[in-house]
């Protein structure tokens, strides 16, 4: 069999998925539509997050079959977010980036109920399970591969992969903390959930006044070695674009490097700084403030939903239970927010130590 050929984005399914036989059976009379004869087998879910569920498909026709994944987006989003991505991923697989192969897209609600992808699987496994396997002696192969791959991300022409993104890539670093500021000081902040991030985001806007902004470029903006797929060849793919975007690069190394100095310690972090900054040749000055940016944010989504603002906040009213690894995770960001601003969270940090 020949790749299967995407389906035009505007075609629409005659009847959708609530015309019978369930999930498996509407995309495969979609699917009909580009590839005749197509028939889904072992649909099942895979895992369902915030922005969209996964599941783990097989599309069969008479001279072959292709592993799958189905992506379908969640939110009043999901159409635009569905395109992004869709533009996003042509683009790096032009180029020769290590990316998902897409086999079908649809945006048309009739279908699926929602926008949805569908891509290849890649054979593998994640660059994690190696430094897993590997130990501490070890990561000093996976931060070279790891640093690597993001400087080589980091130097694609932006207006190669997104055409339509080039009038706006000189505004994007700009809009960057603006963006985050609006968000924290949304019409929650007076919540003592939030009131108490109000000192570290005014650290934050004094330190970014003397930010020199580089030239815009690509950002995954979860880059981290989970999301790195070494193939059956070896090849490396990143995988999991949903928030992508495109800003200074400081913005993505410093996700990268909060992620490291909290799992794995100042000394890792550090490594990976000096080989990004030896990968692209140039040092990445003021990443700390990036850093605590990324800090602010991976509280926001990984602490905040989980408290009912509207109460005290004692320890007794946790929402829900943190597993020890996500607790121990957290109290590391608290703390290198707190060795870079010298400024503390004490309720989420109370909370924390109490989980």
């Amino acid at each position: 069999m020949t790749a299967l050929r995407r389906p035009d984005l505007q075609q629409r399914h005659p009847t959708g998925a609530a015309a019978g036989g369930g999930l498996a059976r509407a995309l495969e009379r979609f699917l009909r539509l580009s590839h005749p004869g197509a028939v889904v087998t072992g649909l099942e879910m895979s895992h369902d997050r915030w922005s969209m569920e996964v599941h783990r498909l097989r599309i069969e026709t008479e001279d072959n079959s292709l592993d799958c994944l189905l992506r379908v987006y969640h939110g009043s989003q999901g159409a635009l977010r569905c395109r992004r991505e869709f533009e996003l991923l042509e683009g790096l697989l032009r180029l020769g980036f290590g990316a998902p192969v897409l086999v079908a897209q649809c945006v048309d609600p009739s279908v699926l109920g929602r926008p949805f992808q569908v891509v290849r699987y890649i054979q593998g496994h994640t660059l994690a399970q190696e430094i897993a396997e590997a130990g501490v002696s070890g990561r000093g192969v996976w931060i070279q591969r790891c640093a690597g791959l993001m400087v080589k991300l980091h130097a694609l022409g932006v207006s190669e992969v997104l055409p339509v993104a080039a009038t706006t890539v000189s505004r994007a670093p700009a809009l960057l903390f603006e963006r985050m500021v609006d968000r924290a000081r949304s019409a929650r902040l007076d919540d003592i959930c939030l009131r108490q991030f109000a000192p570290v985001l005014s650290w934050l806007e004094a330190a970014i006044a003397s930010v020199r902004w580089r030239p815009a470029v690509l950002n995954h903006n979860d880059f981290h070695p989970d999301n790195i797929i070494v193939g059956a060849d070896g090849a490396d793919h990143v995988v999991d674009w949903t928030d992508f975007g495109v800003a200074d690069h400081r913005h993505d190394l410093g996700w990268t490097l909060m992620l490291a100095r909290s799992c794995l310690g100042r000394p890792a972090r550090d490594a990976l700084l000096h080989a990004y900054e030896e990968a692209c040749g140039l040092p990445a000055e003021q990443v700390e403030l990036f850093e605590v940016i990324a800090a602010l944010r991976r509280l926001h989504l990984r602490w905040l939903p989980r408290y009912n603002s509207r109460q005290a906040i004692v320890p007794h009213l946790r929402v829900k239970m943190y597993p020890p690894l996500e607790a121990a995770h957290l109290r590391a960001v608290c703390e290198m927010v707190f060795e870079i601003t010298g400024k503390r969270l004490p309720v989420v940090e109370a909370s924390l130590w109490a989980a």
